[in-house]
């Protein structure tokens, strides 16, 4: 008997089990089974209507303000599910269930989103801020933590911290008295937030001169709005993330405008660390800008001054300029946004009066409010954490990035999607 013939004899035995039925069996058992396993499963969380392969991306596009269209739409539940073109997006309103995604699934819940804007800022993730969950976001928030911003180093720039409160208070008062303009608030706390940073990472209060008044000049107003810009665009809604293949058309002009404030931000940058580093080659490495290691003034003296096992410097110059500028964005919009909000807000947060007998109370009325009486200060502390809340500088916090699913608040967060926190949550 020949291997044919074998292979039809079986062939026809196993034909010969199989009914006409059988087909429409198997499809109805797979059904079954599907609806079983569905109901078994947690449900999603609710959220906007979810169109098959395109979502929420139509209302979302034809809308001018789109976290406000976001924050419109899922206001009324503690946790929403939506999917705007190809983002999955779980939108929080709740601080407990926020609880459980940062704490207590912060393992799958730490990574971070990829866009085309924080791709372009970082250089391809070099930096701490932006970077996906990965060696080089283990190796930046390990230079971040125990170099940069360790106990330390905080108390030995208390001094910095408050000469630049003193410039601020001397900024205003000479304006009340030489000029009969309107005071910018904004303005003048913008500037406050800049040169206290500029002078704790390049041991210089101004790129230039600086400009009336101990004001900024044109060089510093120009550097601040530029970081401004880019926190705003950051993780901002663009058409180049919810439909990737039109990404390079850059139709909401996001790509362009980043480049542009970028652009901005080297121009300030990139000359000083490059000369900084040029003189720390110079020198053999021994000493970094003219100072020894351990009297090391700004925090680029301690990125250009860091070895790894091998005695080589552990940063590249890509590196420390993306951790230049992490750091520059991260402290600059929160302080001014506080102050200018605590100030001009139609409904004052707190009652002046109290916020001025608690400081007569606990400081006095013979010197100066020092950082260390922040502790005691509870009722100017609850203000500004209040005008946070209420006056917040985006509508999101800094987005996570799930890298497998979870049962979060009992229902199905599934992987790959990005959890946007409200920052005005009730």
């Amino acid at each position: 008997m020949t291997n044919n013939t074998v292979s039809s004899t079986l062939i026809s035995s196993l034909l010969s089990f199989i009914s006409p039925n059988t087909p429409i069996t198997i499809l109805i058992s797979t059904i079954i089974i599907f609806i079983i396993l569905q109901k078994q499963r947690k449900p999603l969380p609710p959220g906007p209507i979810r169109w098959p392969f395109i979502g929420s991306l139509i209302p979302i596009l034809c809308t001018k303000s789109k976290p406000q269209w976001v924050l419109k739409a899922t206001k009324f539940n503690d946790i929403s599910y939506m999917t705007i073109g190809a983002l999955k997006v779980a939108v929080v309103n709740c601080p407990q269930i926020a609880r459980e995604f940062c704490k207590t699934h912060d393992l799958m819940f730490s990574s971070r989103p990829l866009s085309m804007t924080t791709g372009y800022y970082s250089r391809g993730y070099l930096g701490l801020i932006v970077s996906p969950l990965g060696d080089q976001w283990e190796k930046m928030r390990k230079v971040v933590m125990v170099e940069l911003l360790n106990p330390s180093r905080n108390k030995r720039t208390v001094n910095q911290r408050a000469k630049e409160a003193d410039h601020l208070v001397q900024n205003i008062y000479r304006q009340c008295i030489f000029s009969d303009d309107v005071i910018d608030v904004r303005l003048g706390v913008r500037n406050f937030c800049g040169c206290l940073l500029r002078r704790m990472i390049f041991g210089r209060r101004h790129f230039g001169e600086g400009g009336a008044h101990g004001g900024p000049s044109e060089d510093e107003i120009e550097h601040v709005e530029a970081a401004f810009t880019i926190t705003s665009l950051l993780y901002a809604f663009s058409l180049s993330d919810l439909v990737p293949w039109l990404g390079w058309l850059d139709l909401d002009g996001h790509g362009r405008t980043m480049k542009e404030a970028v652009g901005v931000i080297n121009k300030y940058h990139d000359p000083i660390i490059e000369e900084r580093i040029e003189k720390g080659r110079r020198s053999g490495g021994d000493h970094i800008h003219g100072w020894p290691k351990e009297e090391m003034e700004d925090l680029l003296d301690v990125m250009i001054g860091l070895k790894d096992e091998n005695g080589e410097p552990l940063l590249s110059v890509d590196e420390i300029k993306v951790q230049v500028a992490d750091l520059f964005l991260a402290a600059v919009d929160n302080p001014s946004n506080v102050v200018e909000w605590a100030i001009a807000s139609d409904k004052p947060v707190g009652d002046p009066y109290a916020a001025m007998e608690e400081l007569d109370d606990v400081v006095g009325k013979q010197r100066l409010v020092q950082e260390s009486d922040l502790s005691k200060l509870h009722f100017i502390r609850s203000i500004a954490r209040e005008s946070m809340r209420l006056h917040p500088v985006t509508a999101f916090n800094t987005p996570h990035h799930s890298t497998s699913g979870a049962i979060v608040a009992d229902t199905t967060s599934e992987g790959h999607i990005r959890v946007a926190q409200q920052r005005g949550a009730r």
